[in-house]
């Protein structure tokens, strides 16, 4: 009885650890509860490059509201509390083609990688999507872009040129040499920036520096409201952003056909061809891209005699980029531009002949290292460095006297002028990962270093003005004594003589540190503060720059919003004007009609000629403006309702008002700043 018993017992005890076994099965086979998921997505474009300020869209076909956020520095956003559901994702930015995921199931999947194809010409039939033109909260800054694809399908003359493209976006005038003016301002006032990297002609701040206009990804102007990061430009910044290759070979090859022109015969008028390769060195690790581009012009002079009529100028470049992906958290980029410009008689015309011109040769280089770190925590590591280097070399093409008549020059050219200016520049910039307090901060630090050369000669001869047609001694020049002062009574309606213009080197450091926000206080309400700070070795006093910009979106779909914007910026020290005094100086000796000298002659500071590339001038102080802006920005209009700017520590006196109406109006006050 016992036994059985006992085994009555264990095969009750067996009975019920069955029964829990088949209750746990059941109930792990049974639905789970509608508890909230999460779904994280990154973004990145076809070369595993972060795309930031990428909207991300979160939808079920079952309700009208749609979840939305925004990518981060490092391309990543985040949606919580999500039901047991299937979603429509879809991924915009201005400039790619959007991406959209029909089936996502964040019960399933928790994390998702969405690649960004950027926008590019085809050949080919596809079926793709352009993300809309929309309204961006995250823009702080007023900002103005044009795409590639607008770089080679708007008709603008002189297409291998893309400065003659960028009078299409409102606010920029190009002049009679070819400089830009943003906003009203002088090109040196303007920070250029080739993927990332200051290009500004180092001395006079020029934009001298010539890209493929094939090779562009886009262009944008930024003349206001721009982040602590930029310093060193009042008049704003204009980001030059070139291409990549990607998995496929491209080719693109235009105006390889010359023209041909009848002046004094049939010859070749002009000829501007641009070739451009891109593709893998190694799939989904390695790409290239290269851009070249040409130009030969014959200009022909008929009024001059035949074989003395024409100038020949030429232009090169090339621009060479590689980009490796050394792992999934560390992309290397490199890139190589070279520039070259002979122009063989230099301001030929009629009354310049060919004996009188110079030859001009120029060259420019410039070589970027970027490399780019993401950490596990989130946080982004940008780290890069640039050299660039500008030369000039105008040639006389003999040594005779350089002389004057009402009719037309003679002799050589009297300026031998050789200049270098050169850039070494690093960088380096932090981006913090997202952290929450009042809403979302996106933190953002970095550091920046200049060492900048310039070294120029300016060897000058005498200049000779004759007041009738022709000259009257055999070699042109003015009779002068020993002491090489010309005799009285005197020939000549003027003699200039030059001194100094040896060579000379000037060099400055620059040294600058920045901090700023992006405080997302809610969906509506996006404020950027910033501070900025500044020194160089030539003016030796700190600048701080505060920044304050911001954005309020005024209605829930998101079609207008409001922009304001305050804050200090400073422009670079000048560096051709503090070594203008090293051009040399000019004696000018005047003379009347009896050949006798005036009472009072003339003695002034000389600078080099105006070339084709190179140009001098600016004031020896640097200048900084106080600037409020108040923008009204919605799909089919912009109004600037209030601008001004004003220069720091300006003197009474120099105050001039301008008052711009037009499909926008604002008002603006300039100072040129002085140091108390």
């Amino acid at each position: 009885m016992r036994g059985i018993a006992f085994v009555g017992k264990i095969v009750l005890w067996l009975g019920a650890v069955i029964l829990l076994v088949l209750a746990g099965l059941a109930q792990t086979n049974s639905p789970r509860p509608n508890v909230p998921y999460k779904l994280e997505i990154t973004v990145t474009d076809e070369n595993g490059i972060a795309v930031r300020s990428a909207v991300v869209l979160l939808g079920m076909a079952s309700q009208t509201k749609t979840l939305r956020c925004e990518t981060d520095f490092a391309g990543h956003c985040v949606f919580d509390d999500l039901p047991v559901a299937t979603f429509q994702l879809r991924v915009e930015k201005q400039g790619f083609y959007e991406a959209v995921l029909s089936s996502v199931q964040p019960q399933i999947t928790a994390a998702i990688e969405v690649t960004l194809s950027h926008l590019q010409e085809v050949q080919s039939v596809v079926n793709v999507n352009e993300s809309p033109s929309v309204i961006d909260p995250a823009q702080v800054s007023s900002k103005e872009e044009i795409t590639g694809i607008d770089v080679i399908d708007i008709p603008y003359p002189a297409t291998n040129d893309y400065r003659n493209v960028l009078n299409f976006i409102p606010g920029v005038v190009q002049d009679a040499s070819g400089q830009l003016h943003v906003a009203g301002a002088q090109t040196y006032q303007t920070l250029t920036l080739l993927d990332g990297f200051n290009v500004s002609q180092p001395a006079n701040g020029l934009l001298l520096v010539r890209v493929s206009t094939d090779a562009f990804r886009s262009i944008a102007v930024e003349p206001s409201r721009e982040p602590a990061e930029y310093g060193k430009a009042s008049g704003g910044v204009l980001g030059l952003n070139t291409g990549i290759g990607d998995d496929h070979f491209h080719v693109i090859a235009t105006n390889f056909i010359p023209s041909l022109q009848n002046k004094n015969g049939i010859a070749l008028d002009q000829w501007t061809p641009r070739i451009t390769l891109s593709g893998p060195i190694r799939t989904r690790k390695m790409w290239f891209f290269d851009a070249l581009e040409g130009e030969y012009d014959n200009f022909i002079i008929t009024q001059l005699p035949y074989n003395a009529d024409a100038d020949h100028f030429w232009r090169a470049g090339n621009l060479a980029k590689v980009q490796t992906n050394l792992t999934s958290r560390n992309i290397l980029t490199t890139s190589f531009l070279f520039n070259y410009l002979d122009d063989q008689h230099a301001g030929l015309s009629p009354l310049q002949p060919v004996p009188t011109t110079p030859e001009d040769a120029e060259t420019a280089y410039v070589g970027t290292v970027k490399d780019q770190h993401y950490f596990s925590g989130g946080e982004l590591l940008e780290s890069g460095f640039n050299v660039s280097q500008y030369n000039l070399a105008l040639t006389p093409l003999g040594s005779q006297p350089y002389y004057q008549t009402l009719n037309a020059a003679g002799g050589n050219y009297y300026l031998n002028d050789h200049t270098n200016a050169r850039r070494w520049h690093g960088l380096s910039n932090l981006y913090l990962p997202p952290h929450y307090s009042h809403g979302r901060h996106d933190i953002k630090l970095g550091v920046d270093l200049d060492r900048i050369d310039y070294d120029a000669q300016f060897l000058r001869r005498s200049i000779s003005f004759w007041p009738g047609q022709t000259a009257t001694t055999a070699n042109g020049a003015c009779p002068t004594n020993a002491s090489g002062v010309p005799i009285t009574p005197s020939p000549c309606a003027r003699y200039s003589v030059f001194f100094g213009g040896n060579y000379s080197t000037t060099y400055n450091f620059e040294s600058s540190a920045y901090v700023e926000d992006r405080w997302q206080l809610n969906d509506r309400i996006l404020v950027e503060p910033g501070l900025r700070f500044d020194w160089d070795e030539i003016v030796r006093k700190p600048l701080i720059s505060p920044r304050l910009a911001g954005t309020y979106v005024l209605d829930n779909s998101g079609n207008t919003k409001l922009s304001a914007g305050a804050g200090l910026v400073y422009d670079a020290t000048d560096l051709i004007l503090i070594a203008r005094p090293y051009a040399g100086e000019r004696d000018d000796y005047f003379f009347n009609s009896a050949g006798q000298p005036h009472k009072s002659q003339r003695r002034c500071h000389s600078h080099s000629n105006s070339s084709s590339l190179q140009l001098h001038g600016q004031s020896p102080e640097p200048r900084g403006a106080a600037i409020f802006q108040l923008e009204r920005r919605s799909r089919k209009e912009t109004s600037r309702i209030a601008f001004y700017e004003g220069g720091v520590h300006a003197a009474p006196g120099y105050a001039r008002l301008r008052l711009q109406h037009a499909e926008q109006f604002a008002w603006r006050k300039l100072y040129p700043a002085k140091h108390p």
